[in-house]
């Protein structure tokens, strides 16, 4: 350094003191220095010239030295030539740092200085020694370094170059001045402001009230654009407990591409920040992910992506957390306090809009719900001035109805009870609840069920309005009105039911009481009624019981109770009778006699000309016992003892009728448990071949051992089955030890040995019923039984009850294999016809014709009588290829008469009663099979 020569400095950033004290230690060693400031944009300025008098090479560098260790920052001289040649003290304390940054050839640092605006590295020639080295002066350029220890240091870099007398470059002087601290504090002030900027921007955005999913979206944006990170993304967790992402946005966002995070915290997945977060619902952060053990499974993901610092963020709604908001950086320790404390405002704000938006969605929904609402909503002020009510309410009331008051809207009556008991009650309980009535807009009065609740000041307890929900009644009153029709009348004639009959009957019976006079209690019930259903349908069947109510209709002219009790059973109660039993009777006689002329009418219906008839059952009233139920019992029990005894009887009640009655029920309850005890059994009447002797078959009879009462008649029991519907019990039983027999006879026997095989006695309610057929057909197909085994017997008021139907039902049956036997033959019908017509195989003839075969019926020639008819009989079945079986046999004469006229069959006493299953069995089992 010379005279003419000054190392000039010009460090910006230096204090204006240490200049000072830098030239005023070199004045003292006897150099011109000087420091001055100028107002040039380049700050302080401090000149160095040379000495009074010339020094040696050595005395300038002492001189370089002592003015370079008073430099607080590093600073290094650099020789074209000799490469480093200088560190002043400071930057021998950072060797790594002053090297790396202000040396221009080395290369051994981790990264590369790179600026920290734009984030690109730096080249060589773009550092600051390598810009001295060309000749340019650096007077300040920003850079970025990461340290060995993975720390970033951001520098302030000034380097000059120095010239010779020459002018030739002799160095190049650097300094680096540290300004980590103050750019972080000056970016962490910039992302305050800019996440003010996004606070402000978020905050006007959910001032629109948007959904839920662009509110995450937005968020996303915002924390990116303005708060400088790279990704941010909002998780919620599925079912499973699995983050699933809903909104992601940033540089990074491929980050989050196939992201396994858990909110189970037992799953390494489950124990980063998001999952953290999730389950304790507070911010969770991980200042540096690369050194986070609970970052481990997105750690390799993380620096891919350059990311190093992460926090997570509970979202709550409901007050509930429910997902998370997660910021990821590119600097270690990013996430300061203040951009913590900025970030949960920014959640909470969120958090808010969440709940805000659902709130709206409720009052939404609710606000559709009321509009939508069919009942009558309204609103009303403390004085009861009606603020609103909704379209049901505008179209039942009118446009017109804000303002008014509870007297303009509801009739008088209602309104009373509104303001006297309603209002009332609201206030003290909160709400009341009756029927009111309101008037729409045309003036009608309209029924109602009113609601009203009282709504209070939270804060002061007043009264500030009332709301009133009211449901239109006329329409359930209408449905109330159906229902009572539908429980007090019948459907098909209209006519009032049971029900009714049973209410109305204790006051005319209390009625009469007081009036010393007597009533009656007339049960109806149709014969033969079943025969019109089978034959011409439901429908019709319908029409027939809709014409019978309107004769009786029309024959009591409203006077008295007509009841249509069910099915084809009516009733009529006949009051203001004489108070004498006798005198009433006669009446009632006479009005009887009426019924049955309407009832005999002919009755035109679906091109036939119907009869009808009916069975009566009286019961006069009050007798001994006013009780309506017992009049009931009375009539019905007439009525039942008129039907056994025909068609067309009528019974008035007597105590003895009333007996038989429960001795009935006690018997049907017998018959129950019988059957549930297995008391009946079935015994098996051999059928012999006349006149060989041999067996034929047999037929079974049902038979019940009572253990109290011993054999109870099949006589009793089987109609008694009948009319309790127990018949269907009954005859499966039958059926299955009839096949069991027949199975056992075709093993032992052979099928040739039993022609007829297994008779069984079929009742008319097993043969109408659907089921009945279909339970043969698997009876016979469990026991591996051909259908020609069974033989089925039935009886002439069977067939006549429906011809075309037991004509079909038989066809069936016979495709099983089964064949059929008349029963009781020349008894009853006897119609060649339905002889004709049907396929039965077997003719029986009746008990009643054998019995009455004499001793001498054989030799008298045209003999009269019975044996004439039984002559009859069998020549009518021998021309029709039928066989013959005589019953009730129990004389040789009998069964000679028999054999001699060609009677194939015969069973009876004579040949012994009938055998139990266990006998039957030995006899067909043995080996000559005759008597």
């Amino acid at each position: 350094m010379n005279d003419s020569n000054r190392l000039v400095l010009r460090p910006t950033e230096f204090q204006p003191d240490a200049l000072r004290r830098i030239a005023r230690d070199l004045r003292a060693l006897g150099y011109n220095a000087q420091a001055t400031f100028e107002a040039t944009g380049e700050g302080a300025l401090l000149q160095i010239l040379s000495p009074a008098a010339t020094g040696s090479a050595a005395q300038s560098l002492d001189l370089f030295r002592a003015v370079m260790d008073q430099i607080a920052d590093p600073a290094v001289a650099y020789h074209p030539q000799d490469g480093l040649t200088f560190l002043n003290t400071a930057a021998e304390d950072h060797p790594q740092l002053a090297e790396a940054v202000l040396s221009p050839d080395h290369e051994q640092t981790r990264r590369l200085p790179w600026d920290p605006e734009t984030g690109r590295p730096l080249a060589p020639e773009d550092r600051p020694t390598q810009r001295a080295l060309g000749g340019e002066t650096v007077t300040g350029q920003t850079l970025a370094i990461q340290t060995a220890d993975g720390e970033v240091r951001e520098l302030f870099c000034l380097a000059r170059p120095v010239r010779d007398q020459t002018g030739r470059l002799a160095a190049v002087v650097a300094i680096a001045q540290e300004r980590t601290h103050q750019r972080r504090t000056e970016r962490a002030l910039a992302r305050q402001v800019q996440l003010y900027q996004a606070l402000s921007e978020i905050n006007q955005f959910l001032v629109t009230r948007p959904a839920p999913q662009p509110t995450y979206e937005k968020v996303c944006q915002v924390l990116v654009d303005h708060g400088g990170f790279q990704l941010a993304w909002v998780g919620l967790p599925d079912a499973d407990g699995w983050v699933q992402p809903v909104a992601v946005y940033g540089e990074a966002s491929a980050y989050v591409a196939n992201l396994a995070i858990s909110t189970d915290p037992q799953r390494p997945e489950g124990q980063g920040p998001t999952g953290t977060t999730l389950r304790e619902g507070e911010a969770t952060i991980s200042r540096r992910i690369l050194e986070d053990d609970s970052m481990g499974p997105w750690a390799a993901t993380a620096r891919q992506h350059g990311l190093r610092s992460s926090g997570a963020f509970p979202l709550r709604r409901g007050g509930k957390t429910i997902g998370a908001v997660n910021v990821y950086a590119a600097d270690p320790d990013f996430l300061d306090e203040d951009l913590l404390h900025l970030i949960d405002e920014l959640t909470l704000d969120v958090s808010f809009a969440l709940d805000t938006y659902d709130r709206q969605q409720e009052r939404r929904q609710f606000q559709e719900i009321i509009e939508a609402s069919p009942d009558f909503i309204a609103l009303a002020d403390a004085d009861g001035h009606i603020l609103y009510h909704n379209p049901a309410a505008r179209a039942l009331l009118g446009p017109d109805w804000q303002g008014k008051t509870i007297r303009d809207s509801h009739p008088d009556w209602a309104a009373d009870r509104v303001v006297r008991e309603g209002l009332p009650r609201a206030r003290d309980k909160g709400y009341w609840r009756g029927h009111t009535a309101f008037w729409d807009q045309w003036g009608q009065e309209v029924p109602f069920s009113q609601t009203i609740v009282a709504h209070r000041d939270p804060t002061t307890g007043e009264i500030v309005r009332y709301s009133t929900i009211a449901r239109d009644m006329r329409a359930w009153q209408q449905a109330q009105n159906r229902i009572d029709h539908l429980a007090y009348y019948n459907t098909v004639s209209g006519l009032p039911n049971r029900a009714y009959l049973q209410e109305a009957l204790p006051k005319e019976i209390q009625s009469h009481a007081g009036q010393r006079a007597k009533g009656a209690l007339v049960l109806v019930d149709l014969d033969n009624f079943k025969a019109i259903n089978d034959s011409l349908g439901h429908s019709a069947s319908d029409d027939v019981l809709a014409a019978v109510g309107e004769r009786l209709i029309n024959l009591f002219g409203g006077g008295y109770l007509v009841a249509h009790l069910g099915g084809d059973e009516f009733a009529v109660v006949i009051t203001r009778l004489p108070a004498s039993e006798a005198e009433a009777g006669q009446q009632a006689e006479a009005f009887i006699d009426d019924i049955r002329r309407v009832l005999e009418a002919p009755l035109q219906l679906a091109g036939h000309r119907l009869h009808l008839s009916a069975c009566v059952g009286v019961a006069l009233f009050p007798g001994r016992d006013p009780n309506s139920e017992v009049v009931f019992q009375q009539a019905t029990a007439a009525a039942y003892d008129a039907k056994k005894r025909g068609r067309g009887v009528t019974r008035f009640f007597h105590p003895d009728l009333l007996a038989t009655a429960r001795q009935r029920l006690a018997r049907e309850q017998d018959l129950r448990q019988a059957l549930e005890e297995r008391q009946l059994d079935a015994v098996f009447q051999p059928i012999w071949e006349l006149p060989s002797g041999a067996l034929a078959g047999f037929e079974l009879l049902a038979r019940w051992d009572h253990p109290d009462h011993g054999p109870i008649s099949p006589g009793e029991f089987i109609p008694l089955a009948e009319e309790t519907g127990l018949i269907h019990q009954l005859g499966l039983r039958t059926l299955e030890q009839a096949v069991a027999l027949a199975k056992a006879g075709e093993t032992h026997c052979g099928p040739n040995r039993l022609p007829l095989g297994v008779t069984v006695n079929l009742s008319p309610y097993q043969f109408s019923d659907p089921q009945f057929l279909d339970t043969l057909a698997e009876l016979l197909d469990r026991w591996q039984l051909p259908g020609q085994a069974l033989k089925l017997e039935i009886t002439e008021n069977l067939l006549m009850q429906n011809l075309s139907h037991a004509r079909e039902r038989m066809a069936r049956a016979q495709e099983l294999g089964i064949s059929f036997a008349l029963d009781d033959f020349g008894t009853g019908y006897s119609s060649l016809a339905y002889l004709e017509q049907l396929p039965l195989d077997v003719l029986k003839i009746d008990r009643h014709f054998v019995t009455n075969i004499s001793a001498d019926a054989g030799a008298a020639e045209g003999c009269g009588g019975a044996p004439r008819i039984i002559e009859t009989i069998l020549s009518l079945g021998h021309h029709l290829g039928m066989d013959i079986v005589a019953e009730g046999i129990e004389h040789e004469h009998q069964s000679a008469f028999l054999a001699e006229r060609g009677c194939q069959y015969a069973q009876g006493f004579l040949w012994g009663k009938p055998l139990a299953r266990d006998e039957a069995m030995k006899l067909c089992a043995a080996d000559t099979g005759s008597w």
